[in-house]
């Protein structure tokens, strides 16, 4: 049987290095939850889907330090399969929130929007009497605004009016829908009715 060599003998860490090991991933969270706080008002003031992207990795990378501090101790405490648990733990922090940013982006490629505002949208356009029926609603999600398209059928009678009403529905859709919004309004006049 051969000895190993002095040189190539595997020394556990001393306390020292492990506090100081601790301490610095306590710093790496503390700074990781510090740059989410400020990307994710950058991503609410602007809208921008990559920037919510990179604000929810740091997010991720707070809980997933403390798991891997926690690990280490453990590991340094005589439970080495610590590391490897606590390796766990980031991969499925890193796969939810993989998850969860993804079905964001995918959500918004495809233009899905939540149907409470649907319908907030349609009850505000019913709600000028000079509408007669919506024809046609879709809301799609913009970095700064939300767009609204409607096709509507409605009592005017001059371009006037159009323009009067288009103003007057836009107003209300803010006022429903409490976020910037784009209305594209397509307006067929219909005869009065008598």
């Amino acid at each position: 049987m051969t000895e190993l060599s002095p040189s190539c003998a595997v020394a556990p860490a001393s306390t020292d290095a492990a506090s100081v090991t601790a301490r610095k991933v306590a710093v790496a969270v503390l700074v990781d939850y510090g740059r989410h706080l400020f990307i994710a008002r950058a991503a609410r003031e602007t809208g921008r889907m990559a920037l919510a992207a990179n604000s929810a990795h740091f997010l991720t990378d707070s809980p997933a330090s403390l798991a891997v501090m926690i690990g280490l101790i453990a590991a340094h405490a005589g439970f080495p399969v610590a590391d490897t648990l606590a390796t766990l733990v980031v991969a499925g922090f890193l796969t939810l929130t993989a998850a969860r940013v993804g079905q964001r982006a995918v959500a918004m490629l495809l233009d899905r929007v939540d149907p409470a505002q649907s319908l907030q949208v349609l009850e505000a356009l019913q709600a000028d009497p000079r509408v007669r029926a919506v024809t046609v609603l879709r809301l799609r999600r913009l970095p700064h605004e939300m767009q609204v398209d409607a096709g509507l059928d409605a009592n005017t009678a001059t371009t006037d009016e159009a323009e009067a009403l288009r103003a007057a529905l836009g107003d209300a859709l803010r006022g429903a829908l409490c976020v910037p919004v784009r209305p594209l309004i397509a307006i067929r006049a219909v005869p009065r009715r008598q």
